[in-house]
């Protein structure tokens, strides 16, 4: 599901995106695009998207090439 911000004909953005279980109410992550070229910030609090604080998940990049998925864990690189 998507949520549109408050800006309404001035900006689309940031699109916010909550993920759950097909049949179910109980939203498992968040997701936070801030422009339409932009990473999009995935989270397991909603309406918190601080890149690498304590409910960072990870980043999805889209780009002509491939998506990119990055996901860490507790917000910490592995190097």
């Amino acid at each position: 599901m998507r949520t549109k911000s408050e800006m309404g004909v001035f900006s689309d953005y940031p699109h916010i995106y909550k993920l759950h279980l097909e049949g179910k109410k109980d939203e498992l992550l968040y997701a936070m695009r801030a422009t339409e070229n932009g990473e999009f910030i995935i989270s397991s609090m909603k309406d918190v998207f601080c890149k690498f604080g304590p409910n960072y998940i990870g980043s999805l990049e889209p780009n002509m090439l491939g998506t990119k998925f990055e996901l860490l864990n507790h917000g910490i690189q592995a190097d």
